[in-house]
């Protein structure tokens, strides 16, 4: 048996396993891919891509290519060891059949000649095998970027659909914003087509104007006490409102706060200890 058969056999059991794993992630694209519709079968039927859970395809892709990234690495890792047991195996090989180690024989044992030469055989195998794990976890790779890509512009294309929608329902919302300003326009009009009729009649109704025996109206002297009330409140309402308005108070007001605030705290005295 040859010193290193155990080395051999672990590693050809990691390179089972590392095959395994890129093959599952390899099954697991292309469910994506046709999950995507970026396939020719015309035996699958496409569905909306929109509707697309792009959340859960964008992670499904994302531990995909974390897994692919970790079998790839640990290819590299096996190729390593196998380059290392190449060397330990032409060291052995040195030393079995340097001259001083044949106890006088001057013929080679062919059995043990063969054992190491099959032994080579299968590591340069398992080298080969590794390499040709390292090229399909990069065809992966490339199958997994482009996806993403993919993926991205579906949401690229719904945020788009989505933005449309919502500027359509703006403009409904304009238009109805439009509509109500038109009814208010109305209201408005109407308003001002009876507000003087309303006010022309509140003034009869007021107990300030009398009937004379020939039924003309008479204006009672307190009259001019109504005026003399409401033609200053009016204007002084219409003066604080313009006041209000115009005037920048939401910039003035902070800054009488803080010098208040500064003025109080400087007279307060710092406790005595």
């Amino acid at each position: 048996m040859h010193p290193l058969l155990i080395c051999s056999i672990i590693t050809q059991h990691l390179i089972r396993t590392c095959h395994d794993g890129l093959q599952t992630s390899a099954t697991r694209i292309s469910e994506l891919t046709k999950l995507t519709g970026q396939h020719e079968y015309t035996n699958v039927s496409l569905s909306n891509l929109l509707d697309l859970d792009f959340i859960s395809t964008a992670r499904s892709l994302n531990y995909a290519n974390r897994r692919v990234a970790e079998e790839a690495y640990a290819v590299k890792s096996l190729l390593r060891a196998l380059e290392k047991i190449k060397v330990l195996d032409r060291e052995i090989e040195t030393i079995r059949y340097h001259p001083r180690n044949s106890l006088g024989s001057s013929q080679v044992d062919h059995s043990v000649k063969g054992v190491s030469l099959v032994f080579n055989d299968a590591i340069e195998y398992q080298i080969e095998f590794c390499q040709d794990l390292l090229d399909t976890a990069g065809y992966v790779e490339k199958r997994i970027s482009t996806l993403i890509q993919v993926v991205y512009q579906f949401m690229t294309q719904k945020d788009a659909k989505t933005n449309i929608t919502l500027v359509g329902s703006s403009a409904a919302i304009a238009k109805a914003a439009k509509a109500d300003s038109s009814a208010m326009k109305t209201i408005a009009i109407l308003g001002m087509f009876f507000l003087p009729s309303a006010f022309i009649a509140a003034i009869f109704a007021m107990p300030v104007i009398d009937w004379d025996e020939n039924g003309q109206p008479k204006v009672k002297p307190a009259f001019k006490y109504y005026w003399a009330v409401t033609a200053p409140l009016t204007l002084s309402i219409f003066l604080s409102w313009g006041l209000a308005m115009l005037l920048p108070w939401h910039r003035w007001i902070p800054k009488f706060s803080g010098n208040r605030n500064k003025q109080t705290n400087g007279d307060i005295e710092p406790p005595s200890r």
